[in-house]
């Protein structure tokens, strides 16, 4: 019997009929299955999280001097619909390189939405409604911690519905 370990070098064991107990109350519907992630070596795991903030490196480099030329309302706006659309394919996707591509094109997004968006937002506000507005969009963006959690725990075991229910919205 072969351990789990970080240094086996070892062949790794194929599983073909492997299946998840999606009734167990431990056992999520996420991207393992999805793609049939099952037996892929661990970089093929790290490459959605390092595409996604290659994503927010290029656009950060790029996207608030892009905004500056040709205004912060165009380059929030762009990042808007490309969430919406990368998001949108993300749901209904099964090629897995297709995915590592749309995650790149989410961190991207993320730098026009979230940095161009925040420039934005409080260069067409008062000047004491600053921090109120700051505090209300942190706490708003970590209430996802919160959801999600409950959303797994007691809704859905099937990621694709807390990642959707957002892009109705």
């Amino acid at each position: 019997m072969i351990e789990e370990s970080d240094d086996y070098e070892g062949e790794l064991i194929s599983l073909p009929n492997y299946k998840v107990d999606e009734l167990s109350d431990t056992s999520l519907y996420n991207w393992i299955q999805q793609f049939d992630m099952q037996c892929s070596p661990k970089a093929a795991f790290g490459l959605f999280g390092s595409l996604y903030f290659t994503g927010v490196l290029v656009g950060s480099l790029i996207l608030p001097r892009l905004s500056d030329k040709i205004g912060r309302r165009k380059v929030a706006l762009f990042g808007n619909v490309l969430h919406f659309i990368a998001c949108f394919w993300f749901l209904f996707n099964k090629e897995m390189n297709f995915s590592l591509f749309l995650m790149f094109l989410v961190g991207l997004a993320m730098a026009a939405r979230a940095f161009v968006g925040f420039l934005f937002m409080t260069e067409n506000m008062r000047i004491k409604d600053y921090s109120y507005a700051t505090a209300s969009m942190f706490t708003i963006d970590s209430l996802g911690i919160l959801v999600s959690t409950f959303y797994f725990k007691r809704i859905s075991k099937d990621w694709r519905g807390i990642f959707g229910i957002p892009l109705i919205f």
